[in-house]
């Protein structure tokens, strides 16, 4: 993982994600501090998986 406010589409294997049917863009207000907020917190979301948490917290798990 690469991260910078320079880091575009050359930065990516582009071939790699077209195989796998995932367009790869510029985002039109790239580098905007909103845009590396949603990405980590998509990052944590997967990786944390807090919905699961809430899931079993409700169940009494």
């Amino acid at each position: 993982m690469r991260i910078g406010s320079n880091v575009g589409t050359d930065q990516v294997d582009g071939l790699a994600w077209a195989e796998r049917n995932i367009i790869v863009r510029n985002g039109d207000r790239y580098g905007k501090p909103l845009v590396v907020q949603i990405t980590w917190a998509l990052i944590l979301e997967l990786s944390c998986q807090p919905q699961e948490w809430r899931q079993r917290v409700r169940a009494g798990d």
